[in-house]
């Protein structure tokens, strides 16, 4: 009997025991904190930019000349015990309109928007040589802050009925200072008044108008080269090109001179026809004969107008 008591009083006192633990055991609260504490992510050079975090905003300040990419991997910190969306270490676009959410321990959210803001001067330039552009030459532009990544900076003339024409910056001379580009050698630009408008990255700067005027006349070629031709024959010259048209007509009513042989003997000889391009001659009965070394062109008053000589073959005069 007394046996049995005693397995009776252990039992309660382990009851009891037990009782007195469970009712000090802790109850944890689950937190509502949702805060990003820090925001970071590298620039093009492996520096890491860290953000500034303002109200809900993301702030991000992207050095300058430095091109902004697309993507970025951020490193995340959160509140203790809370979870971000899209996580640490994911790529997301660098732009506004990402966001990201954080979830605290108590399910309670909070969402945060990015804010990428770059760090870029517009860029500041002076066309150069105003009062001689010309169809087909060079645009040269002088100042600072060009990116020289093709990418984020385009160049554009302007015309008067605001149609951009982009030129092509792939062979220009290109620095952070200046921009010297080849106008197009073709028929897509016309003589007359153009903005020169410069997007560089974020921004666009528009100077002018300016003239451009008409191109350099090319290099004249021959059908005769490499050629015989006899006194009396008739002597042909072409402009060749898409900037031939700026020119029909210019040498209408000129003479040319002919130099001939070792002693630069002369014989003048009129233009009889300058349509399309093509001029053509007829060597004077009396001409010396010799090789033609150099042929200058006057207009009727005397004002020289261009010049030829022979580059890869010669043109003879024979009796």
């Amino acid at each position: 009997m007394k046996k049995r008591n005693f397995y009776l009083f252990v039992l309660m006192g382990m009851a009891v025991l037990l009782s007195v633990l469970a009712s000090c055991k802790k109850e944890y609260l689950k937190t509502p904190f949702n805060q990003i504490e820090t925001f970071s992510v590298a620039d093009s050079l492996g520096n890491q930019l860290k953000a500034s975090i303002t109200g809900d905003s993301i702030i991000v300040y992207w050095p300058p000349f430095q091109t902004a990419p697309s993507k970025v991997t951020p490193q995340i910190t959160v509140s203790s015990g809370a979870t971000v969306s899209p996580a640490s270490g994911a790529q997301v676009t660098f732009a506004s309109g990402t966001t990201y959410t954080v979830t605290a321990q108590d399910g309670s959210q909070k969402t945060y928007k990015l804010i990428p803001l770059i760090n870029q001067p517009a860029p500041v330039f002076e066309v150069q040589e105003t009062d001689v552009l010309q169809i087909g030459y060079y645009l040269k532009l002088r100042g600072q802050y060009f990116i020289t990544d093709t990418n984020q900076t385009k160049l554009y003339l302007t015309n008067s009925a605001n149609k951009d024409f982009q030129l092509n910056l792939k062979n220009a001379s290109f620095n952070p200072f200046y921009l010297n580009v080849q106008l197009p050698q073709n028929n897509s630009l016309d003589t007359g008044y153009y903005k020169v408008k410069l997007v560089s990255g974020k921004n666009t700067v528009v100077k002018g108008p300016y003239h451009f005027g008409v191109p350099q006349m090319p290099v004249l070629t021959s059908p005769d080269l490499g050629k015989n031709v006899k006194q009396g024959q008739v002597l042909t010259f072409t402009i060749p090109g898409p900037f031939a048209k700026y020119f029909y007509g210019t040498f209408t009513g000129a003479q040319a001179l002919l130099y001939i042989g070792d002693n630069f003997d002369l014989a003048t000889a009129d233009v009889t026809n300058s349509n399309n391009g093509t001029l053509t001659m007829t060597i004077p009965t009396d001409a010396p004969v010799g090789i033609i070394y150099y042929v200058e062109f006057h207009d009727k008053d005397g004002n020289f107008l261009h010049d030829w000589a022979p580059s890869t073959s010669n043109i003879t005069i024979v009796p």
